[in-house]
């Protein structure tokens, strides 16, 4: 249920990843010490973000973390539930704990070496960042996923590239990137 909800999310069909974890029949409060439900979780929480509930998906994947680090796997290549938190953290305006949560991906994703991961967690801490800092932790995900199968978080990556220029005034390479992007 949680990889069908994932795929229809990165597909972009929010409503029909609502519709697949509604009918899993799982109920709202899980336990915490159930491992195989921790992709679950992750989707949950992800999916409560993208439909204006960040407080709800926020706690959700706080508690993925809890468990990554109850069962010593904490790989967020497989598990990116502090960059997730951070986008809804952020959403919160609560920026420090976003960083923090950023920073400490960008941390684990180099030392695990994935250019996917490591351009995920690029793009969030440059989001969270903001500014010129922002804009070159950015410009560093686009460089390091060009390079990846990773296509749709380069396209990610490349679109909010786009949009930091432009709301730095920089409109005539932000269109490119925005060209690019789309």
């Amino acid at each position: 249920i949680g990889f069908l909800a994932h795929a229809l999310l990165e597909q972009g069909d929010v409503d029909e990843a609502a519709r697949v974890l509604d009918q899993g029949g799982f109920p709202e409060e899980l336990p915490l010490s159930q491992h195989p439900l921790v992709w679950f979780r992750l989707i949950r929480g992800r999916l409560r973000i993208e439909t204006g509930s960040p407080e709800r998906g926020v706690e959700d994947l706080l508690q993925v973390g809890e468990i990554a680090r109850l069962v010593l796997f904490d790989n967020p290549s497989d598990l990116p539930w502090r960059s997730w938190a951070a986008e809804g953290l952020r959403l919160l305006d609560r920026n420090d704990e976003a960083r923090a949560l950023a920073e400490e991906e960008l941390t684990l994703a180099r030392r695990w070496g994935d250019p996917h991961t490591l351009g995920a967690s690029l793009r969030m801490l440059g989001l969270v960042e903001g500014g010129e800092a922002g804009i070159g932790r950015l410009r560093e995900a686009v460089e390091v996923l060009a390079g990846s199968e990773a296509r749709l978080e380069h396209a990610r990556a490349i679109v909010d590239l786009g949009a930091a220029l432009r709301r730095v005034n920089q409109r005539t390479e932000a269109r490119e990137w925005l060209r690019e992007g789309v």
